[in-house]
């Protein structure tokens, strides 16, 4: 095959071309990233979103803590309900075919009554308590999260420059590459 300025020159300003409209999008899409991180400024949607979250959260774990208080006292007081018993000893005594039974001792205890209730009360409020503990662990993360918030947005927004760089780079290839197929067809 031999050579021909033409088709070197004609596929050289094709790829020229190509390499502007690619630089073109990188830039555009960069412009998108950026307003992608810009979702992570104090003032942003991320940030409004997740703080919405964390109240939440607070709020609830807040409202479990009268519910909490409450189920310990129900515990408490049922555990501590107690029924005096009171058991007689007898002793039977037949004498000429009349039988006679005689209280030969008296045994005075206690029950409780509603420690079974009290049981199934205080798994209800081991309960509460782990919702607490992981509404208190998700506020915790989430602060975290918020407190990482501006490294993401500068990581996005460097992201975002990079490409911006590199869509400069490519159309000042892509015009240069135009250009020498433009030379090369003369």
């Amino acid at each position: 095959m031999a050579f021909n300025p033409l088709q070197v020159g004609d596929k050289l300003i094709a790829v020229g071309e190509k390499l502007n409209n690619t630089g073109e999008k990188l830039k555009i899409t960069s412009v998108k990233i950026t307003t992608v991180g810009d979702a992570f400024l104090p003032a942003g949607t991320m940030v409004a979103s997740i703080t919405s979250i964390k109240q939440g959260a607070i709020s609830i774990r807040n409202l479990l803590n009268p519910v909490a208080t409450a189920l310990t006292f129900i515990v408490n007081t049922l555990n501590n309900v107690e029924i005096p018993t009171v058991t007689f000893a007898t002793k039977a005594l037949e004498i000429a075919f009349v039988k006679f039974t005689f209280v030969s001792g008296i045994t005075i205890g206690k029950i409780k009554p509603f420690s079974s209730i009290a049981t199934r009360v205080n798994t209800v409020l081991t309960n509460v308590n782990s919702i607490r503990e992981t509404l208190l662990t998700t506020t915790a993360a989430i602060t975290s999260l918020i407190a990482s918030f501006p490294s993401i947005r500068n990581d996005i927004r460097s992201g975002a420059a990079d490409l911006t760089s590199a869509g400069d780079i490519m159309k000042e290839s892509g015009t240069f590459i135009t250009d020498a197929g433009k030379l090369i067809k003369i």
